[in-house]
């Protein structure tokens, strides 16, 4: 009799510590994905914006305007690798990169309004990361 109490107690003790560590672990990851997850994505997604407003920059020194071109659409696909997987700054830098395969003409009004509606578009999710984040 005393060794079936023995180990009732036993096995409460190691049901009441798998109990514990289990709440801990979830615990765990609510804080990982609310606090820690969030701050890393802003993180990338601030670093993104920052190389292609310098690429950005650099692109716009360029003496010709098919220059420009290409190179704004490199800027895109240099720097969209550094922003969250599955975020709105990767998809918009990575549809401008997309242009960089593609032979822009400046005498052609799509190619220069293609090229211009991807700049507004990261502009519009960019500047507002880049102001909170300084």
């Amino acid at each position: 009799m005393k060794k079936t109490a023995k180990s009732f107690s036993t096995l409460t003790k190691a049901l009441v510590i798998a109990g514990i560590l289990a709440a801990v672990g979830i615990g765990w990851l609510v804080y990982y994905g609310s606090v820690i997850l969030p701050e890393q994505n802003l993180a990338n997604d601030v670093a993104a914006c920052e190389k292609y407003e310098e690429l950005k920059s650099a692109a716009m020194q360029q003496p010709t305007m098919k220059d420009t071109l290409r190179e704004l659409s490199q800027a895109g696909n240099n720097s969209f690798e550094l922003a969250t997987k599955k975020g709105q700054v990767r998809y918009v830098l990575r549809d401008l990169g997309t242009l960089a395969v593609k032979d822009l003409d400046p005498a052609k009004a799509e190619d220069v309004q293609s090229v211009t509606t991807k700049m507004v578009s990261i502009a519009q999710i960019c500047e507002p990361l880049l102001k909170a984040a300084n």
